[in-house]
Order: C-alpha cells, then structure tokens, then sequence
C-alpha cells in the first residue's frame, strides 16, 4: 500500500513538472500544486505538498526498506515462484 501511494505521488509530480514546463512556453501557470494548494491555504501548504512529493520520488528510486513493503515483496515473489512451478 505505501509503494502504491508513493507511485501515484511520483506519477502526479512527474505530470505536474511537465505541465509547469508547458506553461512556461505560453506564459501560463499550470502548477497545479500552486493552484489548489494556493487557493486553498497558503504557501506552506504548497511547500509540504512539495515535500511529500519528494519523498516518495526517493522512495521510489532507492526503494522502501519498511517491514510492510518487504512483506509485500516477499509475498509477490512467491507468486511469481507459484506461478512458474504451475506452467
């Protein structure tokens, strides 16, 4: 469950730069992040969200040494091990 959050953070920080990078070449803001989290609160809001972001982009290139993700590797391996002894 956290690798899959982590994931879908990762996915939405990754379309969110690409968006920044569009509005710049047309002189828009399309930050979403700055969008709702600006209207929303304030900055330290955005700069938190930023930072939960960035962290689960760590995550997901060193990977998660926690007991749940381990487990969950653990337990995905001997399915794919499953799977092979059945073919």
């Amino acid at each position: 469950m956290p690798s899959t959050i982590g994931y879908y953070l990762v996915i939405l920080g990754a379309i969110n730069w690409g968006l920044v990078g569009i509005g710049a070449f047309f002189g828009l803001n399309l930050n979403v992040v700055s969008l709702v989290a600006g209207a929303v609160m304030f900055n330290a809001l955005e700069n938190i969200v930023y930072i939960i972001i960035g962290i689960a982009g760590v995550m997901t290139l060193v990977g998660c040494k926690c007991a749940t993700c381990t487990a969950c590797r653990a337990d995905a391996g001997m399915q794919k091990e499953g799977n092979m002894a059945a073919k």
